[in-house]
């Protein structure tokens, strides 16, 4: 297996992971927050890997960048994970 950072070829087939990770009822879902996550400026800088196996892409990492209301604060946030 290989993790790697995440390019834009592969924003569908993360997508597609989450999906089918978090099933039927949750997954779409989760796959709508993660793709609004790539989406939304506030969240960056953020830190998105794959998980390589047989050159398919198999699991999906999620670190994105939340500031602490009221003050200056920044941290790192992790999640969504999914993996097949």
């Amino acid at each position: 297996m290989k993790i790697r950072k995440s390019t834009d070829l592969d924003k569908t087939d993360i997508l597609k992971i989450h999906t089918l990770a978090f099933g039927e009822k949750k997954g779409p879902e989760i796959a709508r927050l993660v793709n609004g996550l790539f989406e939304d400026e506030t969240a960056w800088p953020s830190l998105s890997l794959v998980a390589i196996e047989n050159k398919k892409v198999i699991g999906h990492i999620l670190f994105t960048r939340a500031i602490v209301t009221g003050s200056t604060l920044s941290t790192q946030l992790l999640g969504p994970l999914a993996i097949l």
